[in-house]
């Protein structure tokens, strides 16, 4: 109904514009038609002797005007429609990727986040290892030192038992144990041993 009327409309303004010129009250003029004389036989440049007259050129009336916008109106509507569809399609793909966009900051967020934490663990088990490290080395040490104490608390009590003072740089042999053949028979106060 709204076209229709459009129409109606453009079709008035066109005719207003126009003046009515195909409405006015000189008569037209027949087109002369042109006339070629016949030329003699043999003679084939008689067309080019003949002048030949051209039809006055046409004068648009309102109607074909009017028909000549409306088609006009007609097809920038269509593109205006395609324009519209063009222009929706590419809203709604900007929204789906603003959606896509709103989703995707938000994962990088939580990735950020759990990176710092998982970070965070790394550095405090590095330091826990580089801990660990130092208290396993210092224990070994502890260890050592234990071990030397022991040895030589071993050597006072073998010392004591055998009444003899073992050098113990003396031989390559370690330390709390002695050589049969070059060693003297341990004995014991107040016991003597066979041998």
């Amino acid at each position: 109904m709204k076209m229709a009327t459009r129409l109606i409309m453009m079709a008035a303004g066109v005719l207003a514009i126009a003046g009515c010129g195909g409405f006015s009250s000189s008569e037209a003029k027949p087109a002369v038609a042109a006339t070629r004389p016949a030329g003699p036989s043999g003679d084939s440049g008689y067309m080019a002797k003949t002048p030949v007259r051209a039809d006055a050129p046409k004068e648009n009336s309102a109607v074909d005007t009017a028909l000549e916008w409306a088609n006009k109106y007609s097809e920038a509507t269509e593109k205006i429609a395609k324009l519209q569809q063009d222009n929706a399609s590419l809203t709604e793909d900007l929204s789906k990727l603003r959606k896509e966009s709103d989703a995707l900051r938000t994962e990088l967020a939580e990735a950020k986040r759990q990176l710092s934490e998982a970070n965070t663990m790394l550095k405090d088990l590095d330091e826990s290892l580089r801990n660990w490290k130092k208290d396993v080395l210092g224990y070994r040490e502890e260890m050592r030192e234990a071990q030397k104490a022991q040895m030589e608390s071993l050597g006072k009590i073998m010392r004591m038992l055998s009444g003899e003072v073992v050098p113990a740089s003396s031989t390559t042999q370690p330390a709390g144990t002695t050589n049969p053949a070059s060693a003297p028979a341990a004995t014991l106060p107040g016991k003597e041993i066979p041998k």
